[in-house]
């Protein structure tokens, strides 16, 4: 699964290569060499890292919740965090639910966690401390998560939704999508 890029424009993939139990650790690409090197993290899914300078944020267990719902499990999403790049992890935040999709935005950890019934997104400081809540989507859950540095998009029941950093505010972006609708169309059927 692509993941991301690293800040020196690696590609970052989750994988199960060579991992029992379905267990996935993630890796970069470099594009200038087509070497592959294993991301010494342990086993995680998604990485984010701090845009300032050294460290990084990992997402391990949790395979999203698509069957996954209100999971509250052993193998719910965990985020892990290693402040100054030493390469020591330390678990971020402790809630009754999953945590997924980290993103290290300026000084703060952006994830979407469905720990209060639904997916929404969510943030926490770089201590795990100052838990905020910043969507209140209820019909659908927050699902695909990305950002720029100013804002973040992500889609909810197959909308899709911009949310302003500086303003705290979310707005859905109007697509128009020209189709021939083949699926809409006349057929003839024995």
């Amino acid at each position: 699964t692509v993941v991301g890029w690293t800040p020196q424009g690696d590609i970052l993939f989750s994988s199960t290569k060579n991992q029992p139990f379905r267990a996935r650790n993630l890796f970069k690409i470099n594009l200038k060499t087509a070497s592959i090197e294993r991301i010494p993290c342990g086993p995680a899914n998604f990485i984010s890292y701090n845009p300032q300078g050294k460290g990084a944020v990992i997402q391990r267990h949790g395979n999203g919740y698509v069957s996954w719902k209100r999971y509250r499990g052993g193998t719910a999403g965990e985020l892990w965090i290693d402040r100054k790049g030493t390469g020591e992890f330390q678990k971020l935040i402790d809630i009754k639910g999953n945590a997924l999709r980290p993103l290290w935005i300026q000084n703060r950890i952006y994830f979407i966690s469905d720990h209060q019934g639904h997916g929404n997104v969510y943030s926490c400081t770089l201590d795990g401390t100052d838990l905020k809540r910043h969507t209140s989507h209820e019909d659908f859950f927050v699902r695909g998560f990305a950002h720029d540095g100013k804002a973040f998009v992500y889609s909810a029941g197959g909308d899709l939704f911009r949310f302003s950093i500086e303003d705290n505010s979310s707005h859905k972006v109007e697509v128009n999508f020209t189709s021939s609708f083949p699926q809409r169309s006349r057929k003839f059927v024995d």
